[in-house]
């Protein structure tokens, strides 16, 4: 981690997964350390629209294995533009579905980065 502070100011750095605090004065600092914290972002999340799990083909297979059929519905065309917090504000109950989603496509998504 490489962190710049601007003439005569100072900074409490928080690091990841350590407890102290540490202030410092202006100037250039550079930490390495090893972590246990993931650092890059999930493809997939709650922000994410339903037609961006279904175009990934788990993702359709997915929805099918946990709601048969829902993909066939004439309506669901008008959701595929919709986040999936957007869906879940109107259906509450399917919120478990849609994390079980998004989690299994995130964790195929690093396997294929890898």
């Amino acid at each position: 981690m490489d962190i710049k502070v601007p003439p005569n100011t100072s900074a409490m750095l928080i690091l990841p997964e350590k407890v102290e605090e540490i202030e410092v004065g202006s100037g250039r600092y550079h930490y390495e350390y090893a972590t246990e914290t993931d650092l890059n972002i999930e493809r997939f999340s709650k922000e994410s629209t339903l037609g961006e799990l279904v175009a990934e083909e788990l993702g359709k297979q997915l929805f099918e294995q946990y709601i048969p059929g829902m993909l066939n519905s004439p309506m669901i065309q008008f959701a595929f533009d919709m986040t999936i917090n957007e869906l879940i504000s109107k259906a509450s109950e399917a919120e478990p579905v849609y994390e079980a989603v998004i989690q299994e496509l995130n964790r195929n998504d690093k396997k294929i980065r890898k």
